[in-house]
């Protein structure tokens, strides 16, 4: 199995060629799980031959390698992959976007969810997800155990990234919130920023944050929304003033819709059953993001 580690890796992060599974636990991973052959590292070249159709998804999120190794106990097993990605907001952006929905949270890194086959966490800028392979499955047991063993490993944990505190609001449906790296509400002028689920008087809806690195930028990206808006035919309402501007309509995609733009953050609501209750919701997020 080919070994590749990005070269620009800090020293007191790269693998050896003789160590590489140093954020591997060895020869063992809980209790009676041994280690089966050589763990392996993949760089950007190589990911794909571990996770064939997947390696584009990490891109995105800073990727800078993977350690993986196979734990083994007679006729069962499972995988472990440690990602190394660019930060913790990455981290945490790839773990937001694999975490199975209903899964049972777990206590390990600064986040992580479980069912009898997969555990998801993240910790630090590492992304960690084990996977049992083999018939019977291993149950969450072992990948707990294991999982606690790697988070020991890691860097310690420091929580939740800063930036996904912006939505620590009542209304946001618990564990629903996501990192986009890219393409956010698949719009390319929505260029990377959050999600997430909300209830909205009584009715569901979609809350988003665009992260920008400039209010140059926030206005670009919200003047390229309403031109979107108004190119495709949809009734929108515009309204500026010192500190931003705001919009108020129907999106092709997401139905009635709410959107602002101050400093370097665009924001809004989609799908929402009516506009006018979205509007406390939009002053709570908009006094976050301007204090």
């Amino acid at each position: 199995m080919v070994v590749a580690v990005a070269g620009h890796l800090l020293a007191s992060v790269a693998l050896a060629a003789d160590d590489p599974a140093r954020l591997l636990p060895k020869p063992a991973c809980g209790a009676g799980w041994s280690l089966e052959g050589r763990p392996a590292v993949y760089g950007r070249e190589t990911l794909s031959d571990r996770i064939d159709g997947e390696a584009e998804i990490f891109f995105p999120y800073g990727f800078e390698f993977l350690s993986y190794g196979r734990y083994v106990n007679k006729e069962q097993g499972f995988d472990v992959d440690v990602y190394r990605m660019g930060s913790a907001l990455d981290a945490f952006g790839m773990f937001s976007g694999y975490r199975p929905e209903g899964a049972e949270t777990v206590k390990t890194g600064s986040d992580g969810a479980v069912t009898e086959s997969q555990l998801f966490f993240y910790q630090d800028r590492y992304f960690v997800r084990l996977q049992s392979t083999g018939t019977p499955e291993t149950g969450k047991g072992p990948l707990e155990a294991c999982a606690r063993e790697v988070s020991r490993l890691l860097p310690p944990a420091t929580g939740a990234p800063k930036e996904t505190k912006l939505l620590d609001l009542p209304e946001v449906v618990k564990g629903s919130v996501q990192y986009k790296a890219t393409s956010l509400l698949g719009y390319d002028f929505f260029p990377r920023g959050l999600v997430a689920d909300v209830m909205v008087g009584g009715e569901p809806a979609r809350v988003y944050i665009v992260l920008t690195d400039s209010v140059t930028d926030a206005v670009a990206a919200f003047g390229n929304y309403r031109a979107y808006l108004r190119n495709s035919g949809s009734m929108v309402l515009y309204g500026e003033d010192r500190f931003g501007a705001t919009l108020t309509g129907t999106d092709p995609l997401y139905g009635n819709m709410l959107a602002e733009q101050r400093g370097p953050y665009v924001f809004g609501l989609v799908r929402l059953n009516k506009t006018a209750a979205g509007f406390p919701l939009m002053g709570k997020i908009r006094a976050r993001l301007v204090r």
